[in-house]
């Protein structure tokens, strides 16, 4: 469609009245459905995803897009300004995709829908039709959401055509990281409003009372291997509190075998994981590995623990970093007093804690690291769980995705 098409039908469109959230609703909830009932399996399969979608990761999208959660997220986020009839949509929202989740794109539609958006959305690189399979279901649920919704797959580096866009849009919803962040200021008119959904690191503080909590420690683990480290919730690794690398590194062996043991039960549930990512994976491992033998003079040293399946670097720096990613985590020093000056630089970049510990510490150390710039303070193995309400890093989107009118 040539822009100048485009922006035609954009501006009809906004003579016309403001999608109703029930049609939204109606079109979400028999998507739901059909979920529920597996009749989206053969694309899953088709995509070569049906092996790797968890069924945690299906209930919850059946949940994400069921009537009573949109609803709740509906009268939470927009409730007030909805009854007092002051609050309208913004307009027209770019959603430029993640791709570290299947759907996820798709979802941000979502939620520029409920709020009564024009949403275009640039796919990311490596989508395997899922968003676009998911959007074109609900506007055959509801033809009606035809002309809100608008479907580009084209590389980021088409830098004409990202402008283009941004140019016809009211602010432009980026999913991604600091990189990305940066080229889409550079190109996004002074005029289109920017709402980032940046790429966050998650980690778990681990206590020496936590250290007792086997299980909780498996629940970690757990979460570790299903996520693959791959969400801005999932767990990149753990700080333990405590300022000695003895400690951090006694612990590193102790729960690499809890890893191991995560691991294994999730290849003989889901099959081994492709050889591809295995190879990969033990690569980089050995790279971590010789990194680390040729720095072992330096107070900054690590120690790699494990193979290319599963491994653990213990590190003597507090430094949050991205880990090596599925299954492959970093164990640091990080004593509680110093749990702000280490992590506040690094604000903008925090998500989710899993924090392990007694209970008549969790108070405390809960308003430390949410002092430190933590949005979300959970259980070890809940770090990426399906939570109400559903804020995004600390906001409410669909409140971002509208504006305050005043008359009068």
């Amino acid at each position: 469609m040539r822009i100048s098409e485009l922006k035609s039908r954009i501006c009809k469109t906004l003579e016309g009245p403001v999608p109703e959230p029930e049609v939204v609703l109606s079109a979400c909830q028999r998507v739901s459905e059909k979920l529920a009932r597996g009749d989206y399996r053969l694309l899953l399969e088709e995509t070569g995803r049906a092996g790797s979608v968890s069924a945690r990761e299906l209930e919850e999208a059946v949940v994400m897009l069921s009537r009573d959660y949109l609803s709740a997220r509906l009268v939470l986020e927009l409730g007030v300004d909805l009854e007092r009839g002051d609050s309208f949509p913004l307009g027209v929202l770019f959603h430029i995709g993640a791709g570290n989740l299947d759907g996820l794109s798709a979802y941000s539609v979502v939620e520029g829908l409920l709020a009564g958006n024009i949403n275009l959305l640039k796919l990311p690189a490596g989508e395997q039709g899922v968003s676009a399979f998911l959007l074109r279901e609900l506007i055959r649920m509801e033809p009606s959401l035809q002309n809100y919704i608008y479907v580009f797959d084209f590389p980021s580096s088409n830098q004409k055509r990202m402008r283009q866009l941004m140019e016809l849009s009211d602010a432009v919803v980026l999913w991604g990281g600091d990189e990305a962040v940066l080229s889409v200021r550079s190109l996004a008119p002074p005029n289109t409003r920017l709402i980032e959904w940046g790429h966050k690191l998650s980690f778990a503080y681990v206590t020496e009372t936590g250290l007792g909590k086997e299980a909780e420690l498996l629940d970690l683990a757990r979460h570790m291997i299903e996520t693959g480290q791959t969400l801005c919730s999932s767990c990149q690794g753990i700080y333990l509190d405590t300022d000695r690398i003895d400690l951090v590194k006694q612990f590193s062996k102790r729960f690499l075998s809890v890893l191991r043991q995560a691991y294994d039960e999730a290849a003989r549930e889901k099959g081994a994981p492709d050889m591809g990512v295995t190879a990969r994976n033990t690569l980089r491992v050995q790279e971590a590995r010789m990194s680390a033998m040729m720095n072992s003079d330096s107070a900054e040293s690590a120690v790699v623990y494990g193979d290319g399946c599963v491994s653990v670097t213990a590190s003597s720096d507090c430094d949050l970093t991205l880990s090596l990613l599925y299954g492959n985590c970093w164990v640091k020093p990080l004593p509680r007093a110093e749990i702000i000056s280490a992590l506040h630089e690094q604000k903008s970049h925090l998500q989710t804690v899993g924090l392990l510990c007694g209970e008549d510490e969790r108070e405390a150390l809960a308003y430390l690291l949410c002092r430190a710039g933590a949005v979300r303070i959970c259980d070890g193995g809940s770090m990426s769980k399906l939570h109400t309400p559903g804020a995004h890093d600390g906001e409410y989107p669909l409140r971002r995705y509208r504006r305050i009118i005043t008359k009068g």
